[in-house]
């Protein structure tokens, strides 16, 4: 019988240490010093270290997510951060799309091969799009993140990747759409980083939800269009799209009004729009408008802004 009251008073024991060891927990966690460390926010320096836990995408895939107040931040800002886990080749350049209608949604691509990130979009009502060369081969990540004042009640979003570029979704945005009465209202604070010059690399953007639409339904991009010349330069402007038909505005010091879309000089195509102006004063900006001639029309365009002399030819029509 001894043996088995010392073995029935070890097993106590450990009961009673159990115990002890519980209620003493309680009792430190309840103290400022345990609390205060426990209740800091878990914060990221380095987003390729960013847990995925178990969040996998991969080409033609949509998936939901919902990033929330209880995701890490960025060290270095307010941003909530998720990780989504995708496989690529080197040399390859995956779309990713997002679409939110509780918050403005980041999108950044990091790689466990790579030595730097390859860039941050987003931050646009509704949607955001993030194409990217990738330069090796093996696992990377996509972050998805927003701003935690937007996150009070979580935030709800949509993902897709593809092999190729995707346009902004077909969907109707119900945030913080900007009506703007007619151009005079657009301002170069509506450039949102948009700047071209002349003689510079086709430029590439998007007619999207995020841009100011007119009581027409026509939605417009502006641009800053720089004339470092000393003298006044002729130039020609050429803005195509393969979703849009383009209309193409320019306004600045010198010119006496807007181009309409009746100008003499402008060639409307079924793709692409060009329009010869002179730009009278030497070393200024100007505004380029873009707009299309379908109302509420989304889609990805480009820009080229060249000397009316360079014998560029006009980019052909995509196929149907």
């Amino acid at each position: 019988m001894w043996p088995l009251a010392v073995s029935s008073w070890r097993r106590n024991g450990r009961v009673v240490m159990r115990r002890a060891v519980a209620h003493a927990l309680v009792i430190l966690v309840s103290t400022p010093l345990w609390s205060g460390a426990f209740a800091q926010e878990r914060r990221i320096a380095d987003w390729r270290m960013l847990p995925a836990e178990g969040r996998r995408i991969s080409v033609g895939s949509d998936v939901a997510g919902r990033l929330t107040r209880r995701d890490p931040l960025s060290e270095a800002s307010d941003l909530r951060l998720q990780a989504w886990e995708f496989e690529a080749t080197a040399g390859s350049t995956p779309s990713f799309r997002a679409f939110s209608t509780g918050f403005r949604v980041y999108l950044q691509v990091v790689g466990d091969y790579a030595d730097h990130d390859y860039g941050t979009a987003g931050g646009f009502v509704c949607n955001v799009r993030l194409t990217e060369a990738i330069e090796q081969s093996g696992r990377h990540r996509l972050i998805v993140a927003g701003h935690d004042s937007d996150l009070t009640n979580g935030g709800e979003y949509g993902l897709s990747m593809s092999s190729d570029p995707l346009e902004p979704p077909e969907l109707p945005c119900p945030m913080g759409e900007e009506r703007i009465r007619s151009t005079a209202d657009l301002t170069p604070a509506h450039r949102e980083g948009r700047t071209i010059s002349i003689g510079q690399d086709t430029q590439r953007s998007e007619l999207s939800n995020r841009h100011p639409v007119d009581t027409a339904g026509a939605r417009w991009a502006v641009w800053r269009l720089g004339s470092g010349y000393r003298r006044a330069t002729r130039v020609r402007i050429i803005v195509w799209s393969a979703h849009f038909r383009p209309v193409i505005d320019v306004r600045g010091p010198g010119l006496p009004s807007f181009r309409a879309d009746s100008t003499a000089g402008r060639t409307l195509g079924q793709c692409s729009a060009v329009l010869l102006v002179t730009l009278p004063e030497a070393r200024s900006s100007y505004l380029l408008l873009v707009t299309a001639r379908e109302p509420r029309a989304l889609g990805s365009y480009s820009v080229d802004v060249v000397e009316a002399s360079d014998p560029r030819p006009r980019p052909p029509c995509p196929a149907g």
